[in-house]
């Protein structure tokens, strides 16, 4: 095997057509390059990539499942990777079509989606009322990484009564939302400044994912920790399955859960893709 010009901007290696047919390539065929580390390179079918990436995404979480440390967002996203997600985040669930995104992003950024595409970080759902044109969405896993607190610029999806009714408080104590939250699992904050310094307090947590929130189109922060957010999010999906769609009142009321943290729930669950709004102030599964 040889290394030689191609043209002004590529190499060509020179391959063996025994050494590439009992590797099971064929002339003609779309691979990727990856550089593995130095001096090291690894070549893969296009039409394979996914299942290689699948196992080793799998066996270095079980690795990592022996020394208990969860993989971070650096090394599973890249600058460049993150900010995409979260420029297609921003738009409602509805309008994270392919024809919409598209046409926002610059050619690098088009790059960077086809690569979160193939690596399954970005699906395009297709059932349902949007089984002609599709949207984008996160892989759960994915998103639980991105910063729970991305402002919102858009108005509220969700009924305005619970946020009349909010507890939160301007002027509020940032120690005392956290003695809160550890207390009870969910807290609600209504000013910028509370939110951002309860965010500081919090970054070891909302890293390592124990801390989930989002800051609503209402503009109050919902903030809850893992192990009530888990507990909300099970409880919530199996009543929809159940019940096929619901209210916010009629969720809060059905499962017993204070409607500040259903409403934060719903607004979580929305902007994942999980569910969706069937009509104004009427909830259902995707």
């Amino acid at each position: 095997m040889k290394i030689v010009d191609y043209d002004g901007e590529h190499y060509a290696i020179l391959v063996n057509k025994r050494v590439l047919r009992n590797a099971n390539f064929n002339a003609g065929e779309d691979v990727y390059v990856v550089v593995l580390e130095n001096g090291l390179l690894g070549v893969i079918k296009k039409s394979s990539f996914k299942a290689h990436l699948k196992e080793a995404v799998k066996h270095g979480l079980q690795e990592r499942a022996k020394t208990h440390t969860a993989p971070s967002k650096n090394e599973l996203l890249s600058s460049a990777e993150e900010s995409l997600l979260n420029k297609i985040l921003s738009h409602r669930f509805e309008d994270r079509t392919p024809s919409n995104i598209l046409n926002r992003l610059t050619d690098a950024e088009k790059n960077v989606l086809k690569s979160l595409v193939n690596r399954g970080v970005l699906s395009v759902y297709k059932k349902g009322k949007y089984k002609g044109r599709g949207v984008y969405v996160v892989s759960k896993d994915i998103y639980n990484l991105i910063n729970p607190f991305r402002p919102k610029n858009d108005d509220s999806r969700i009924s305005q009564d619970a946020s009349r009714r909010s507890a939160g408080k301007r002027g509020e104590k940032p120690e005392d939302a956290v003695k809160q939250l550890n207390a009870k699992g969910f807290i609600l904050i209504s000013g910028d400044d509370v939110a951002k310094q309860v965010s500081q307090m919090l970054h070891d947590k909302v890293k390592r994912g124990d801390v989930v929130g989002i800051k609503g189109f209402d503009s109050n922060y919902y903030i809850f920790t893992k192990q009530y957010y888990s507990k909300l999010y099970n409880n919530i999906s199996n009543y929809f399955e159940n019940s096929n769609r619901a209210t916010l009142s009629e969720l809060s009321s059905a499962l017993k859960i204070d409607e500040h943290a259903c409403k934060g729930m719903l607004a979580i669950m929305l902007e994942k893709g999980d569910i969706t709004e069937r009509k104004k102030n009427v909830y259902e599964l995707v």
